[in-house]
């Protein structure tokens, strides 16, 4: 669970070219301590639908409640991403 949370990151900072959490980058707890968060992470209202609920749900502060990745890798949003490597 602690990777879908990553992997939501990885996608926020990839579309929005900011860092998550980037005004608590000097508190290093963030990284271990997802739970203590004061707040969720700032999610613009382009992305919105589908793509804006993955995210939440990959944000959950209860990692029982996050997606699992087969559920993502299920979920129609990512039906037509071409697979690079079946190996």
């Amino acid at each position: 669970s602690a990777d879908l949370w990553s992997f939501a990151c990885l996608v926020l900072f990839m579309l929005t070219g900011k860092r998550p959490f980037e005004d608590l980058e000097s508190d290093r707890s963030v990284l271990y301590n997802v739970t203590g968060l004061k707040r969720d992470p700032y999610i613009p209202g382009c992305l919105e639908g589908r793509l804006r609920a993955i995210l939440n749900g990959c944000f959950s502060r209860d990692p029982m409640a996050r997606p699992t990745a087969q559920d993502l890798l299920d979920d129609p949003f990512f039906a037509n991403v071409p697979v690079p490597c079946s190996e």
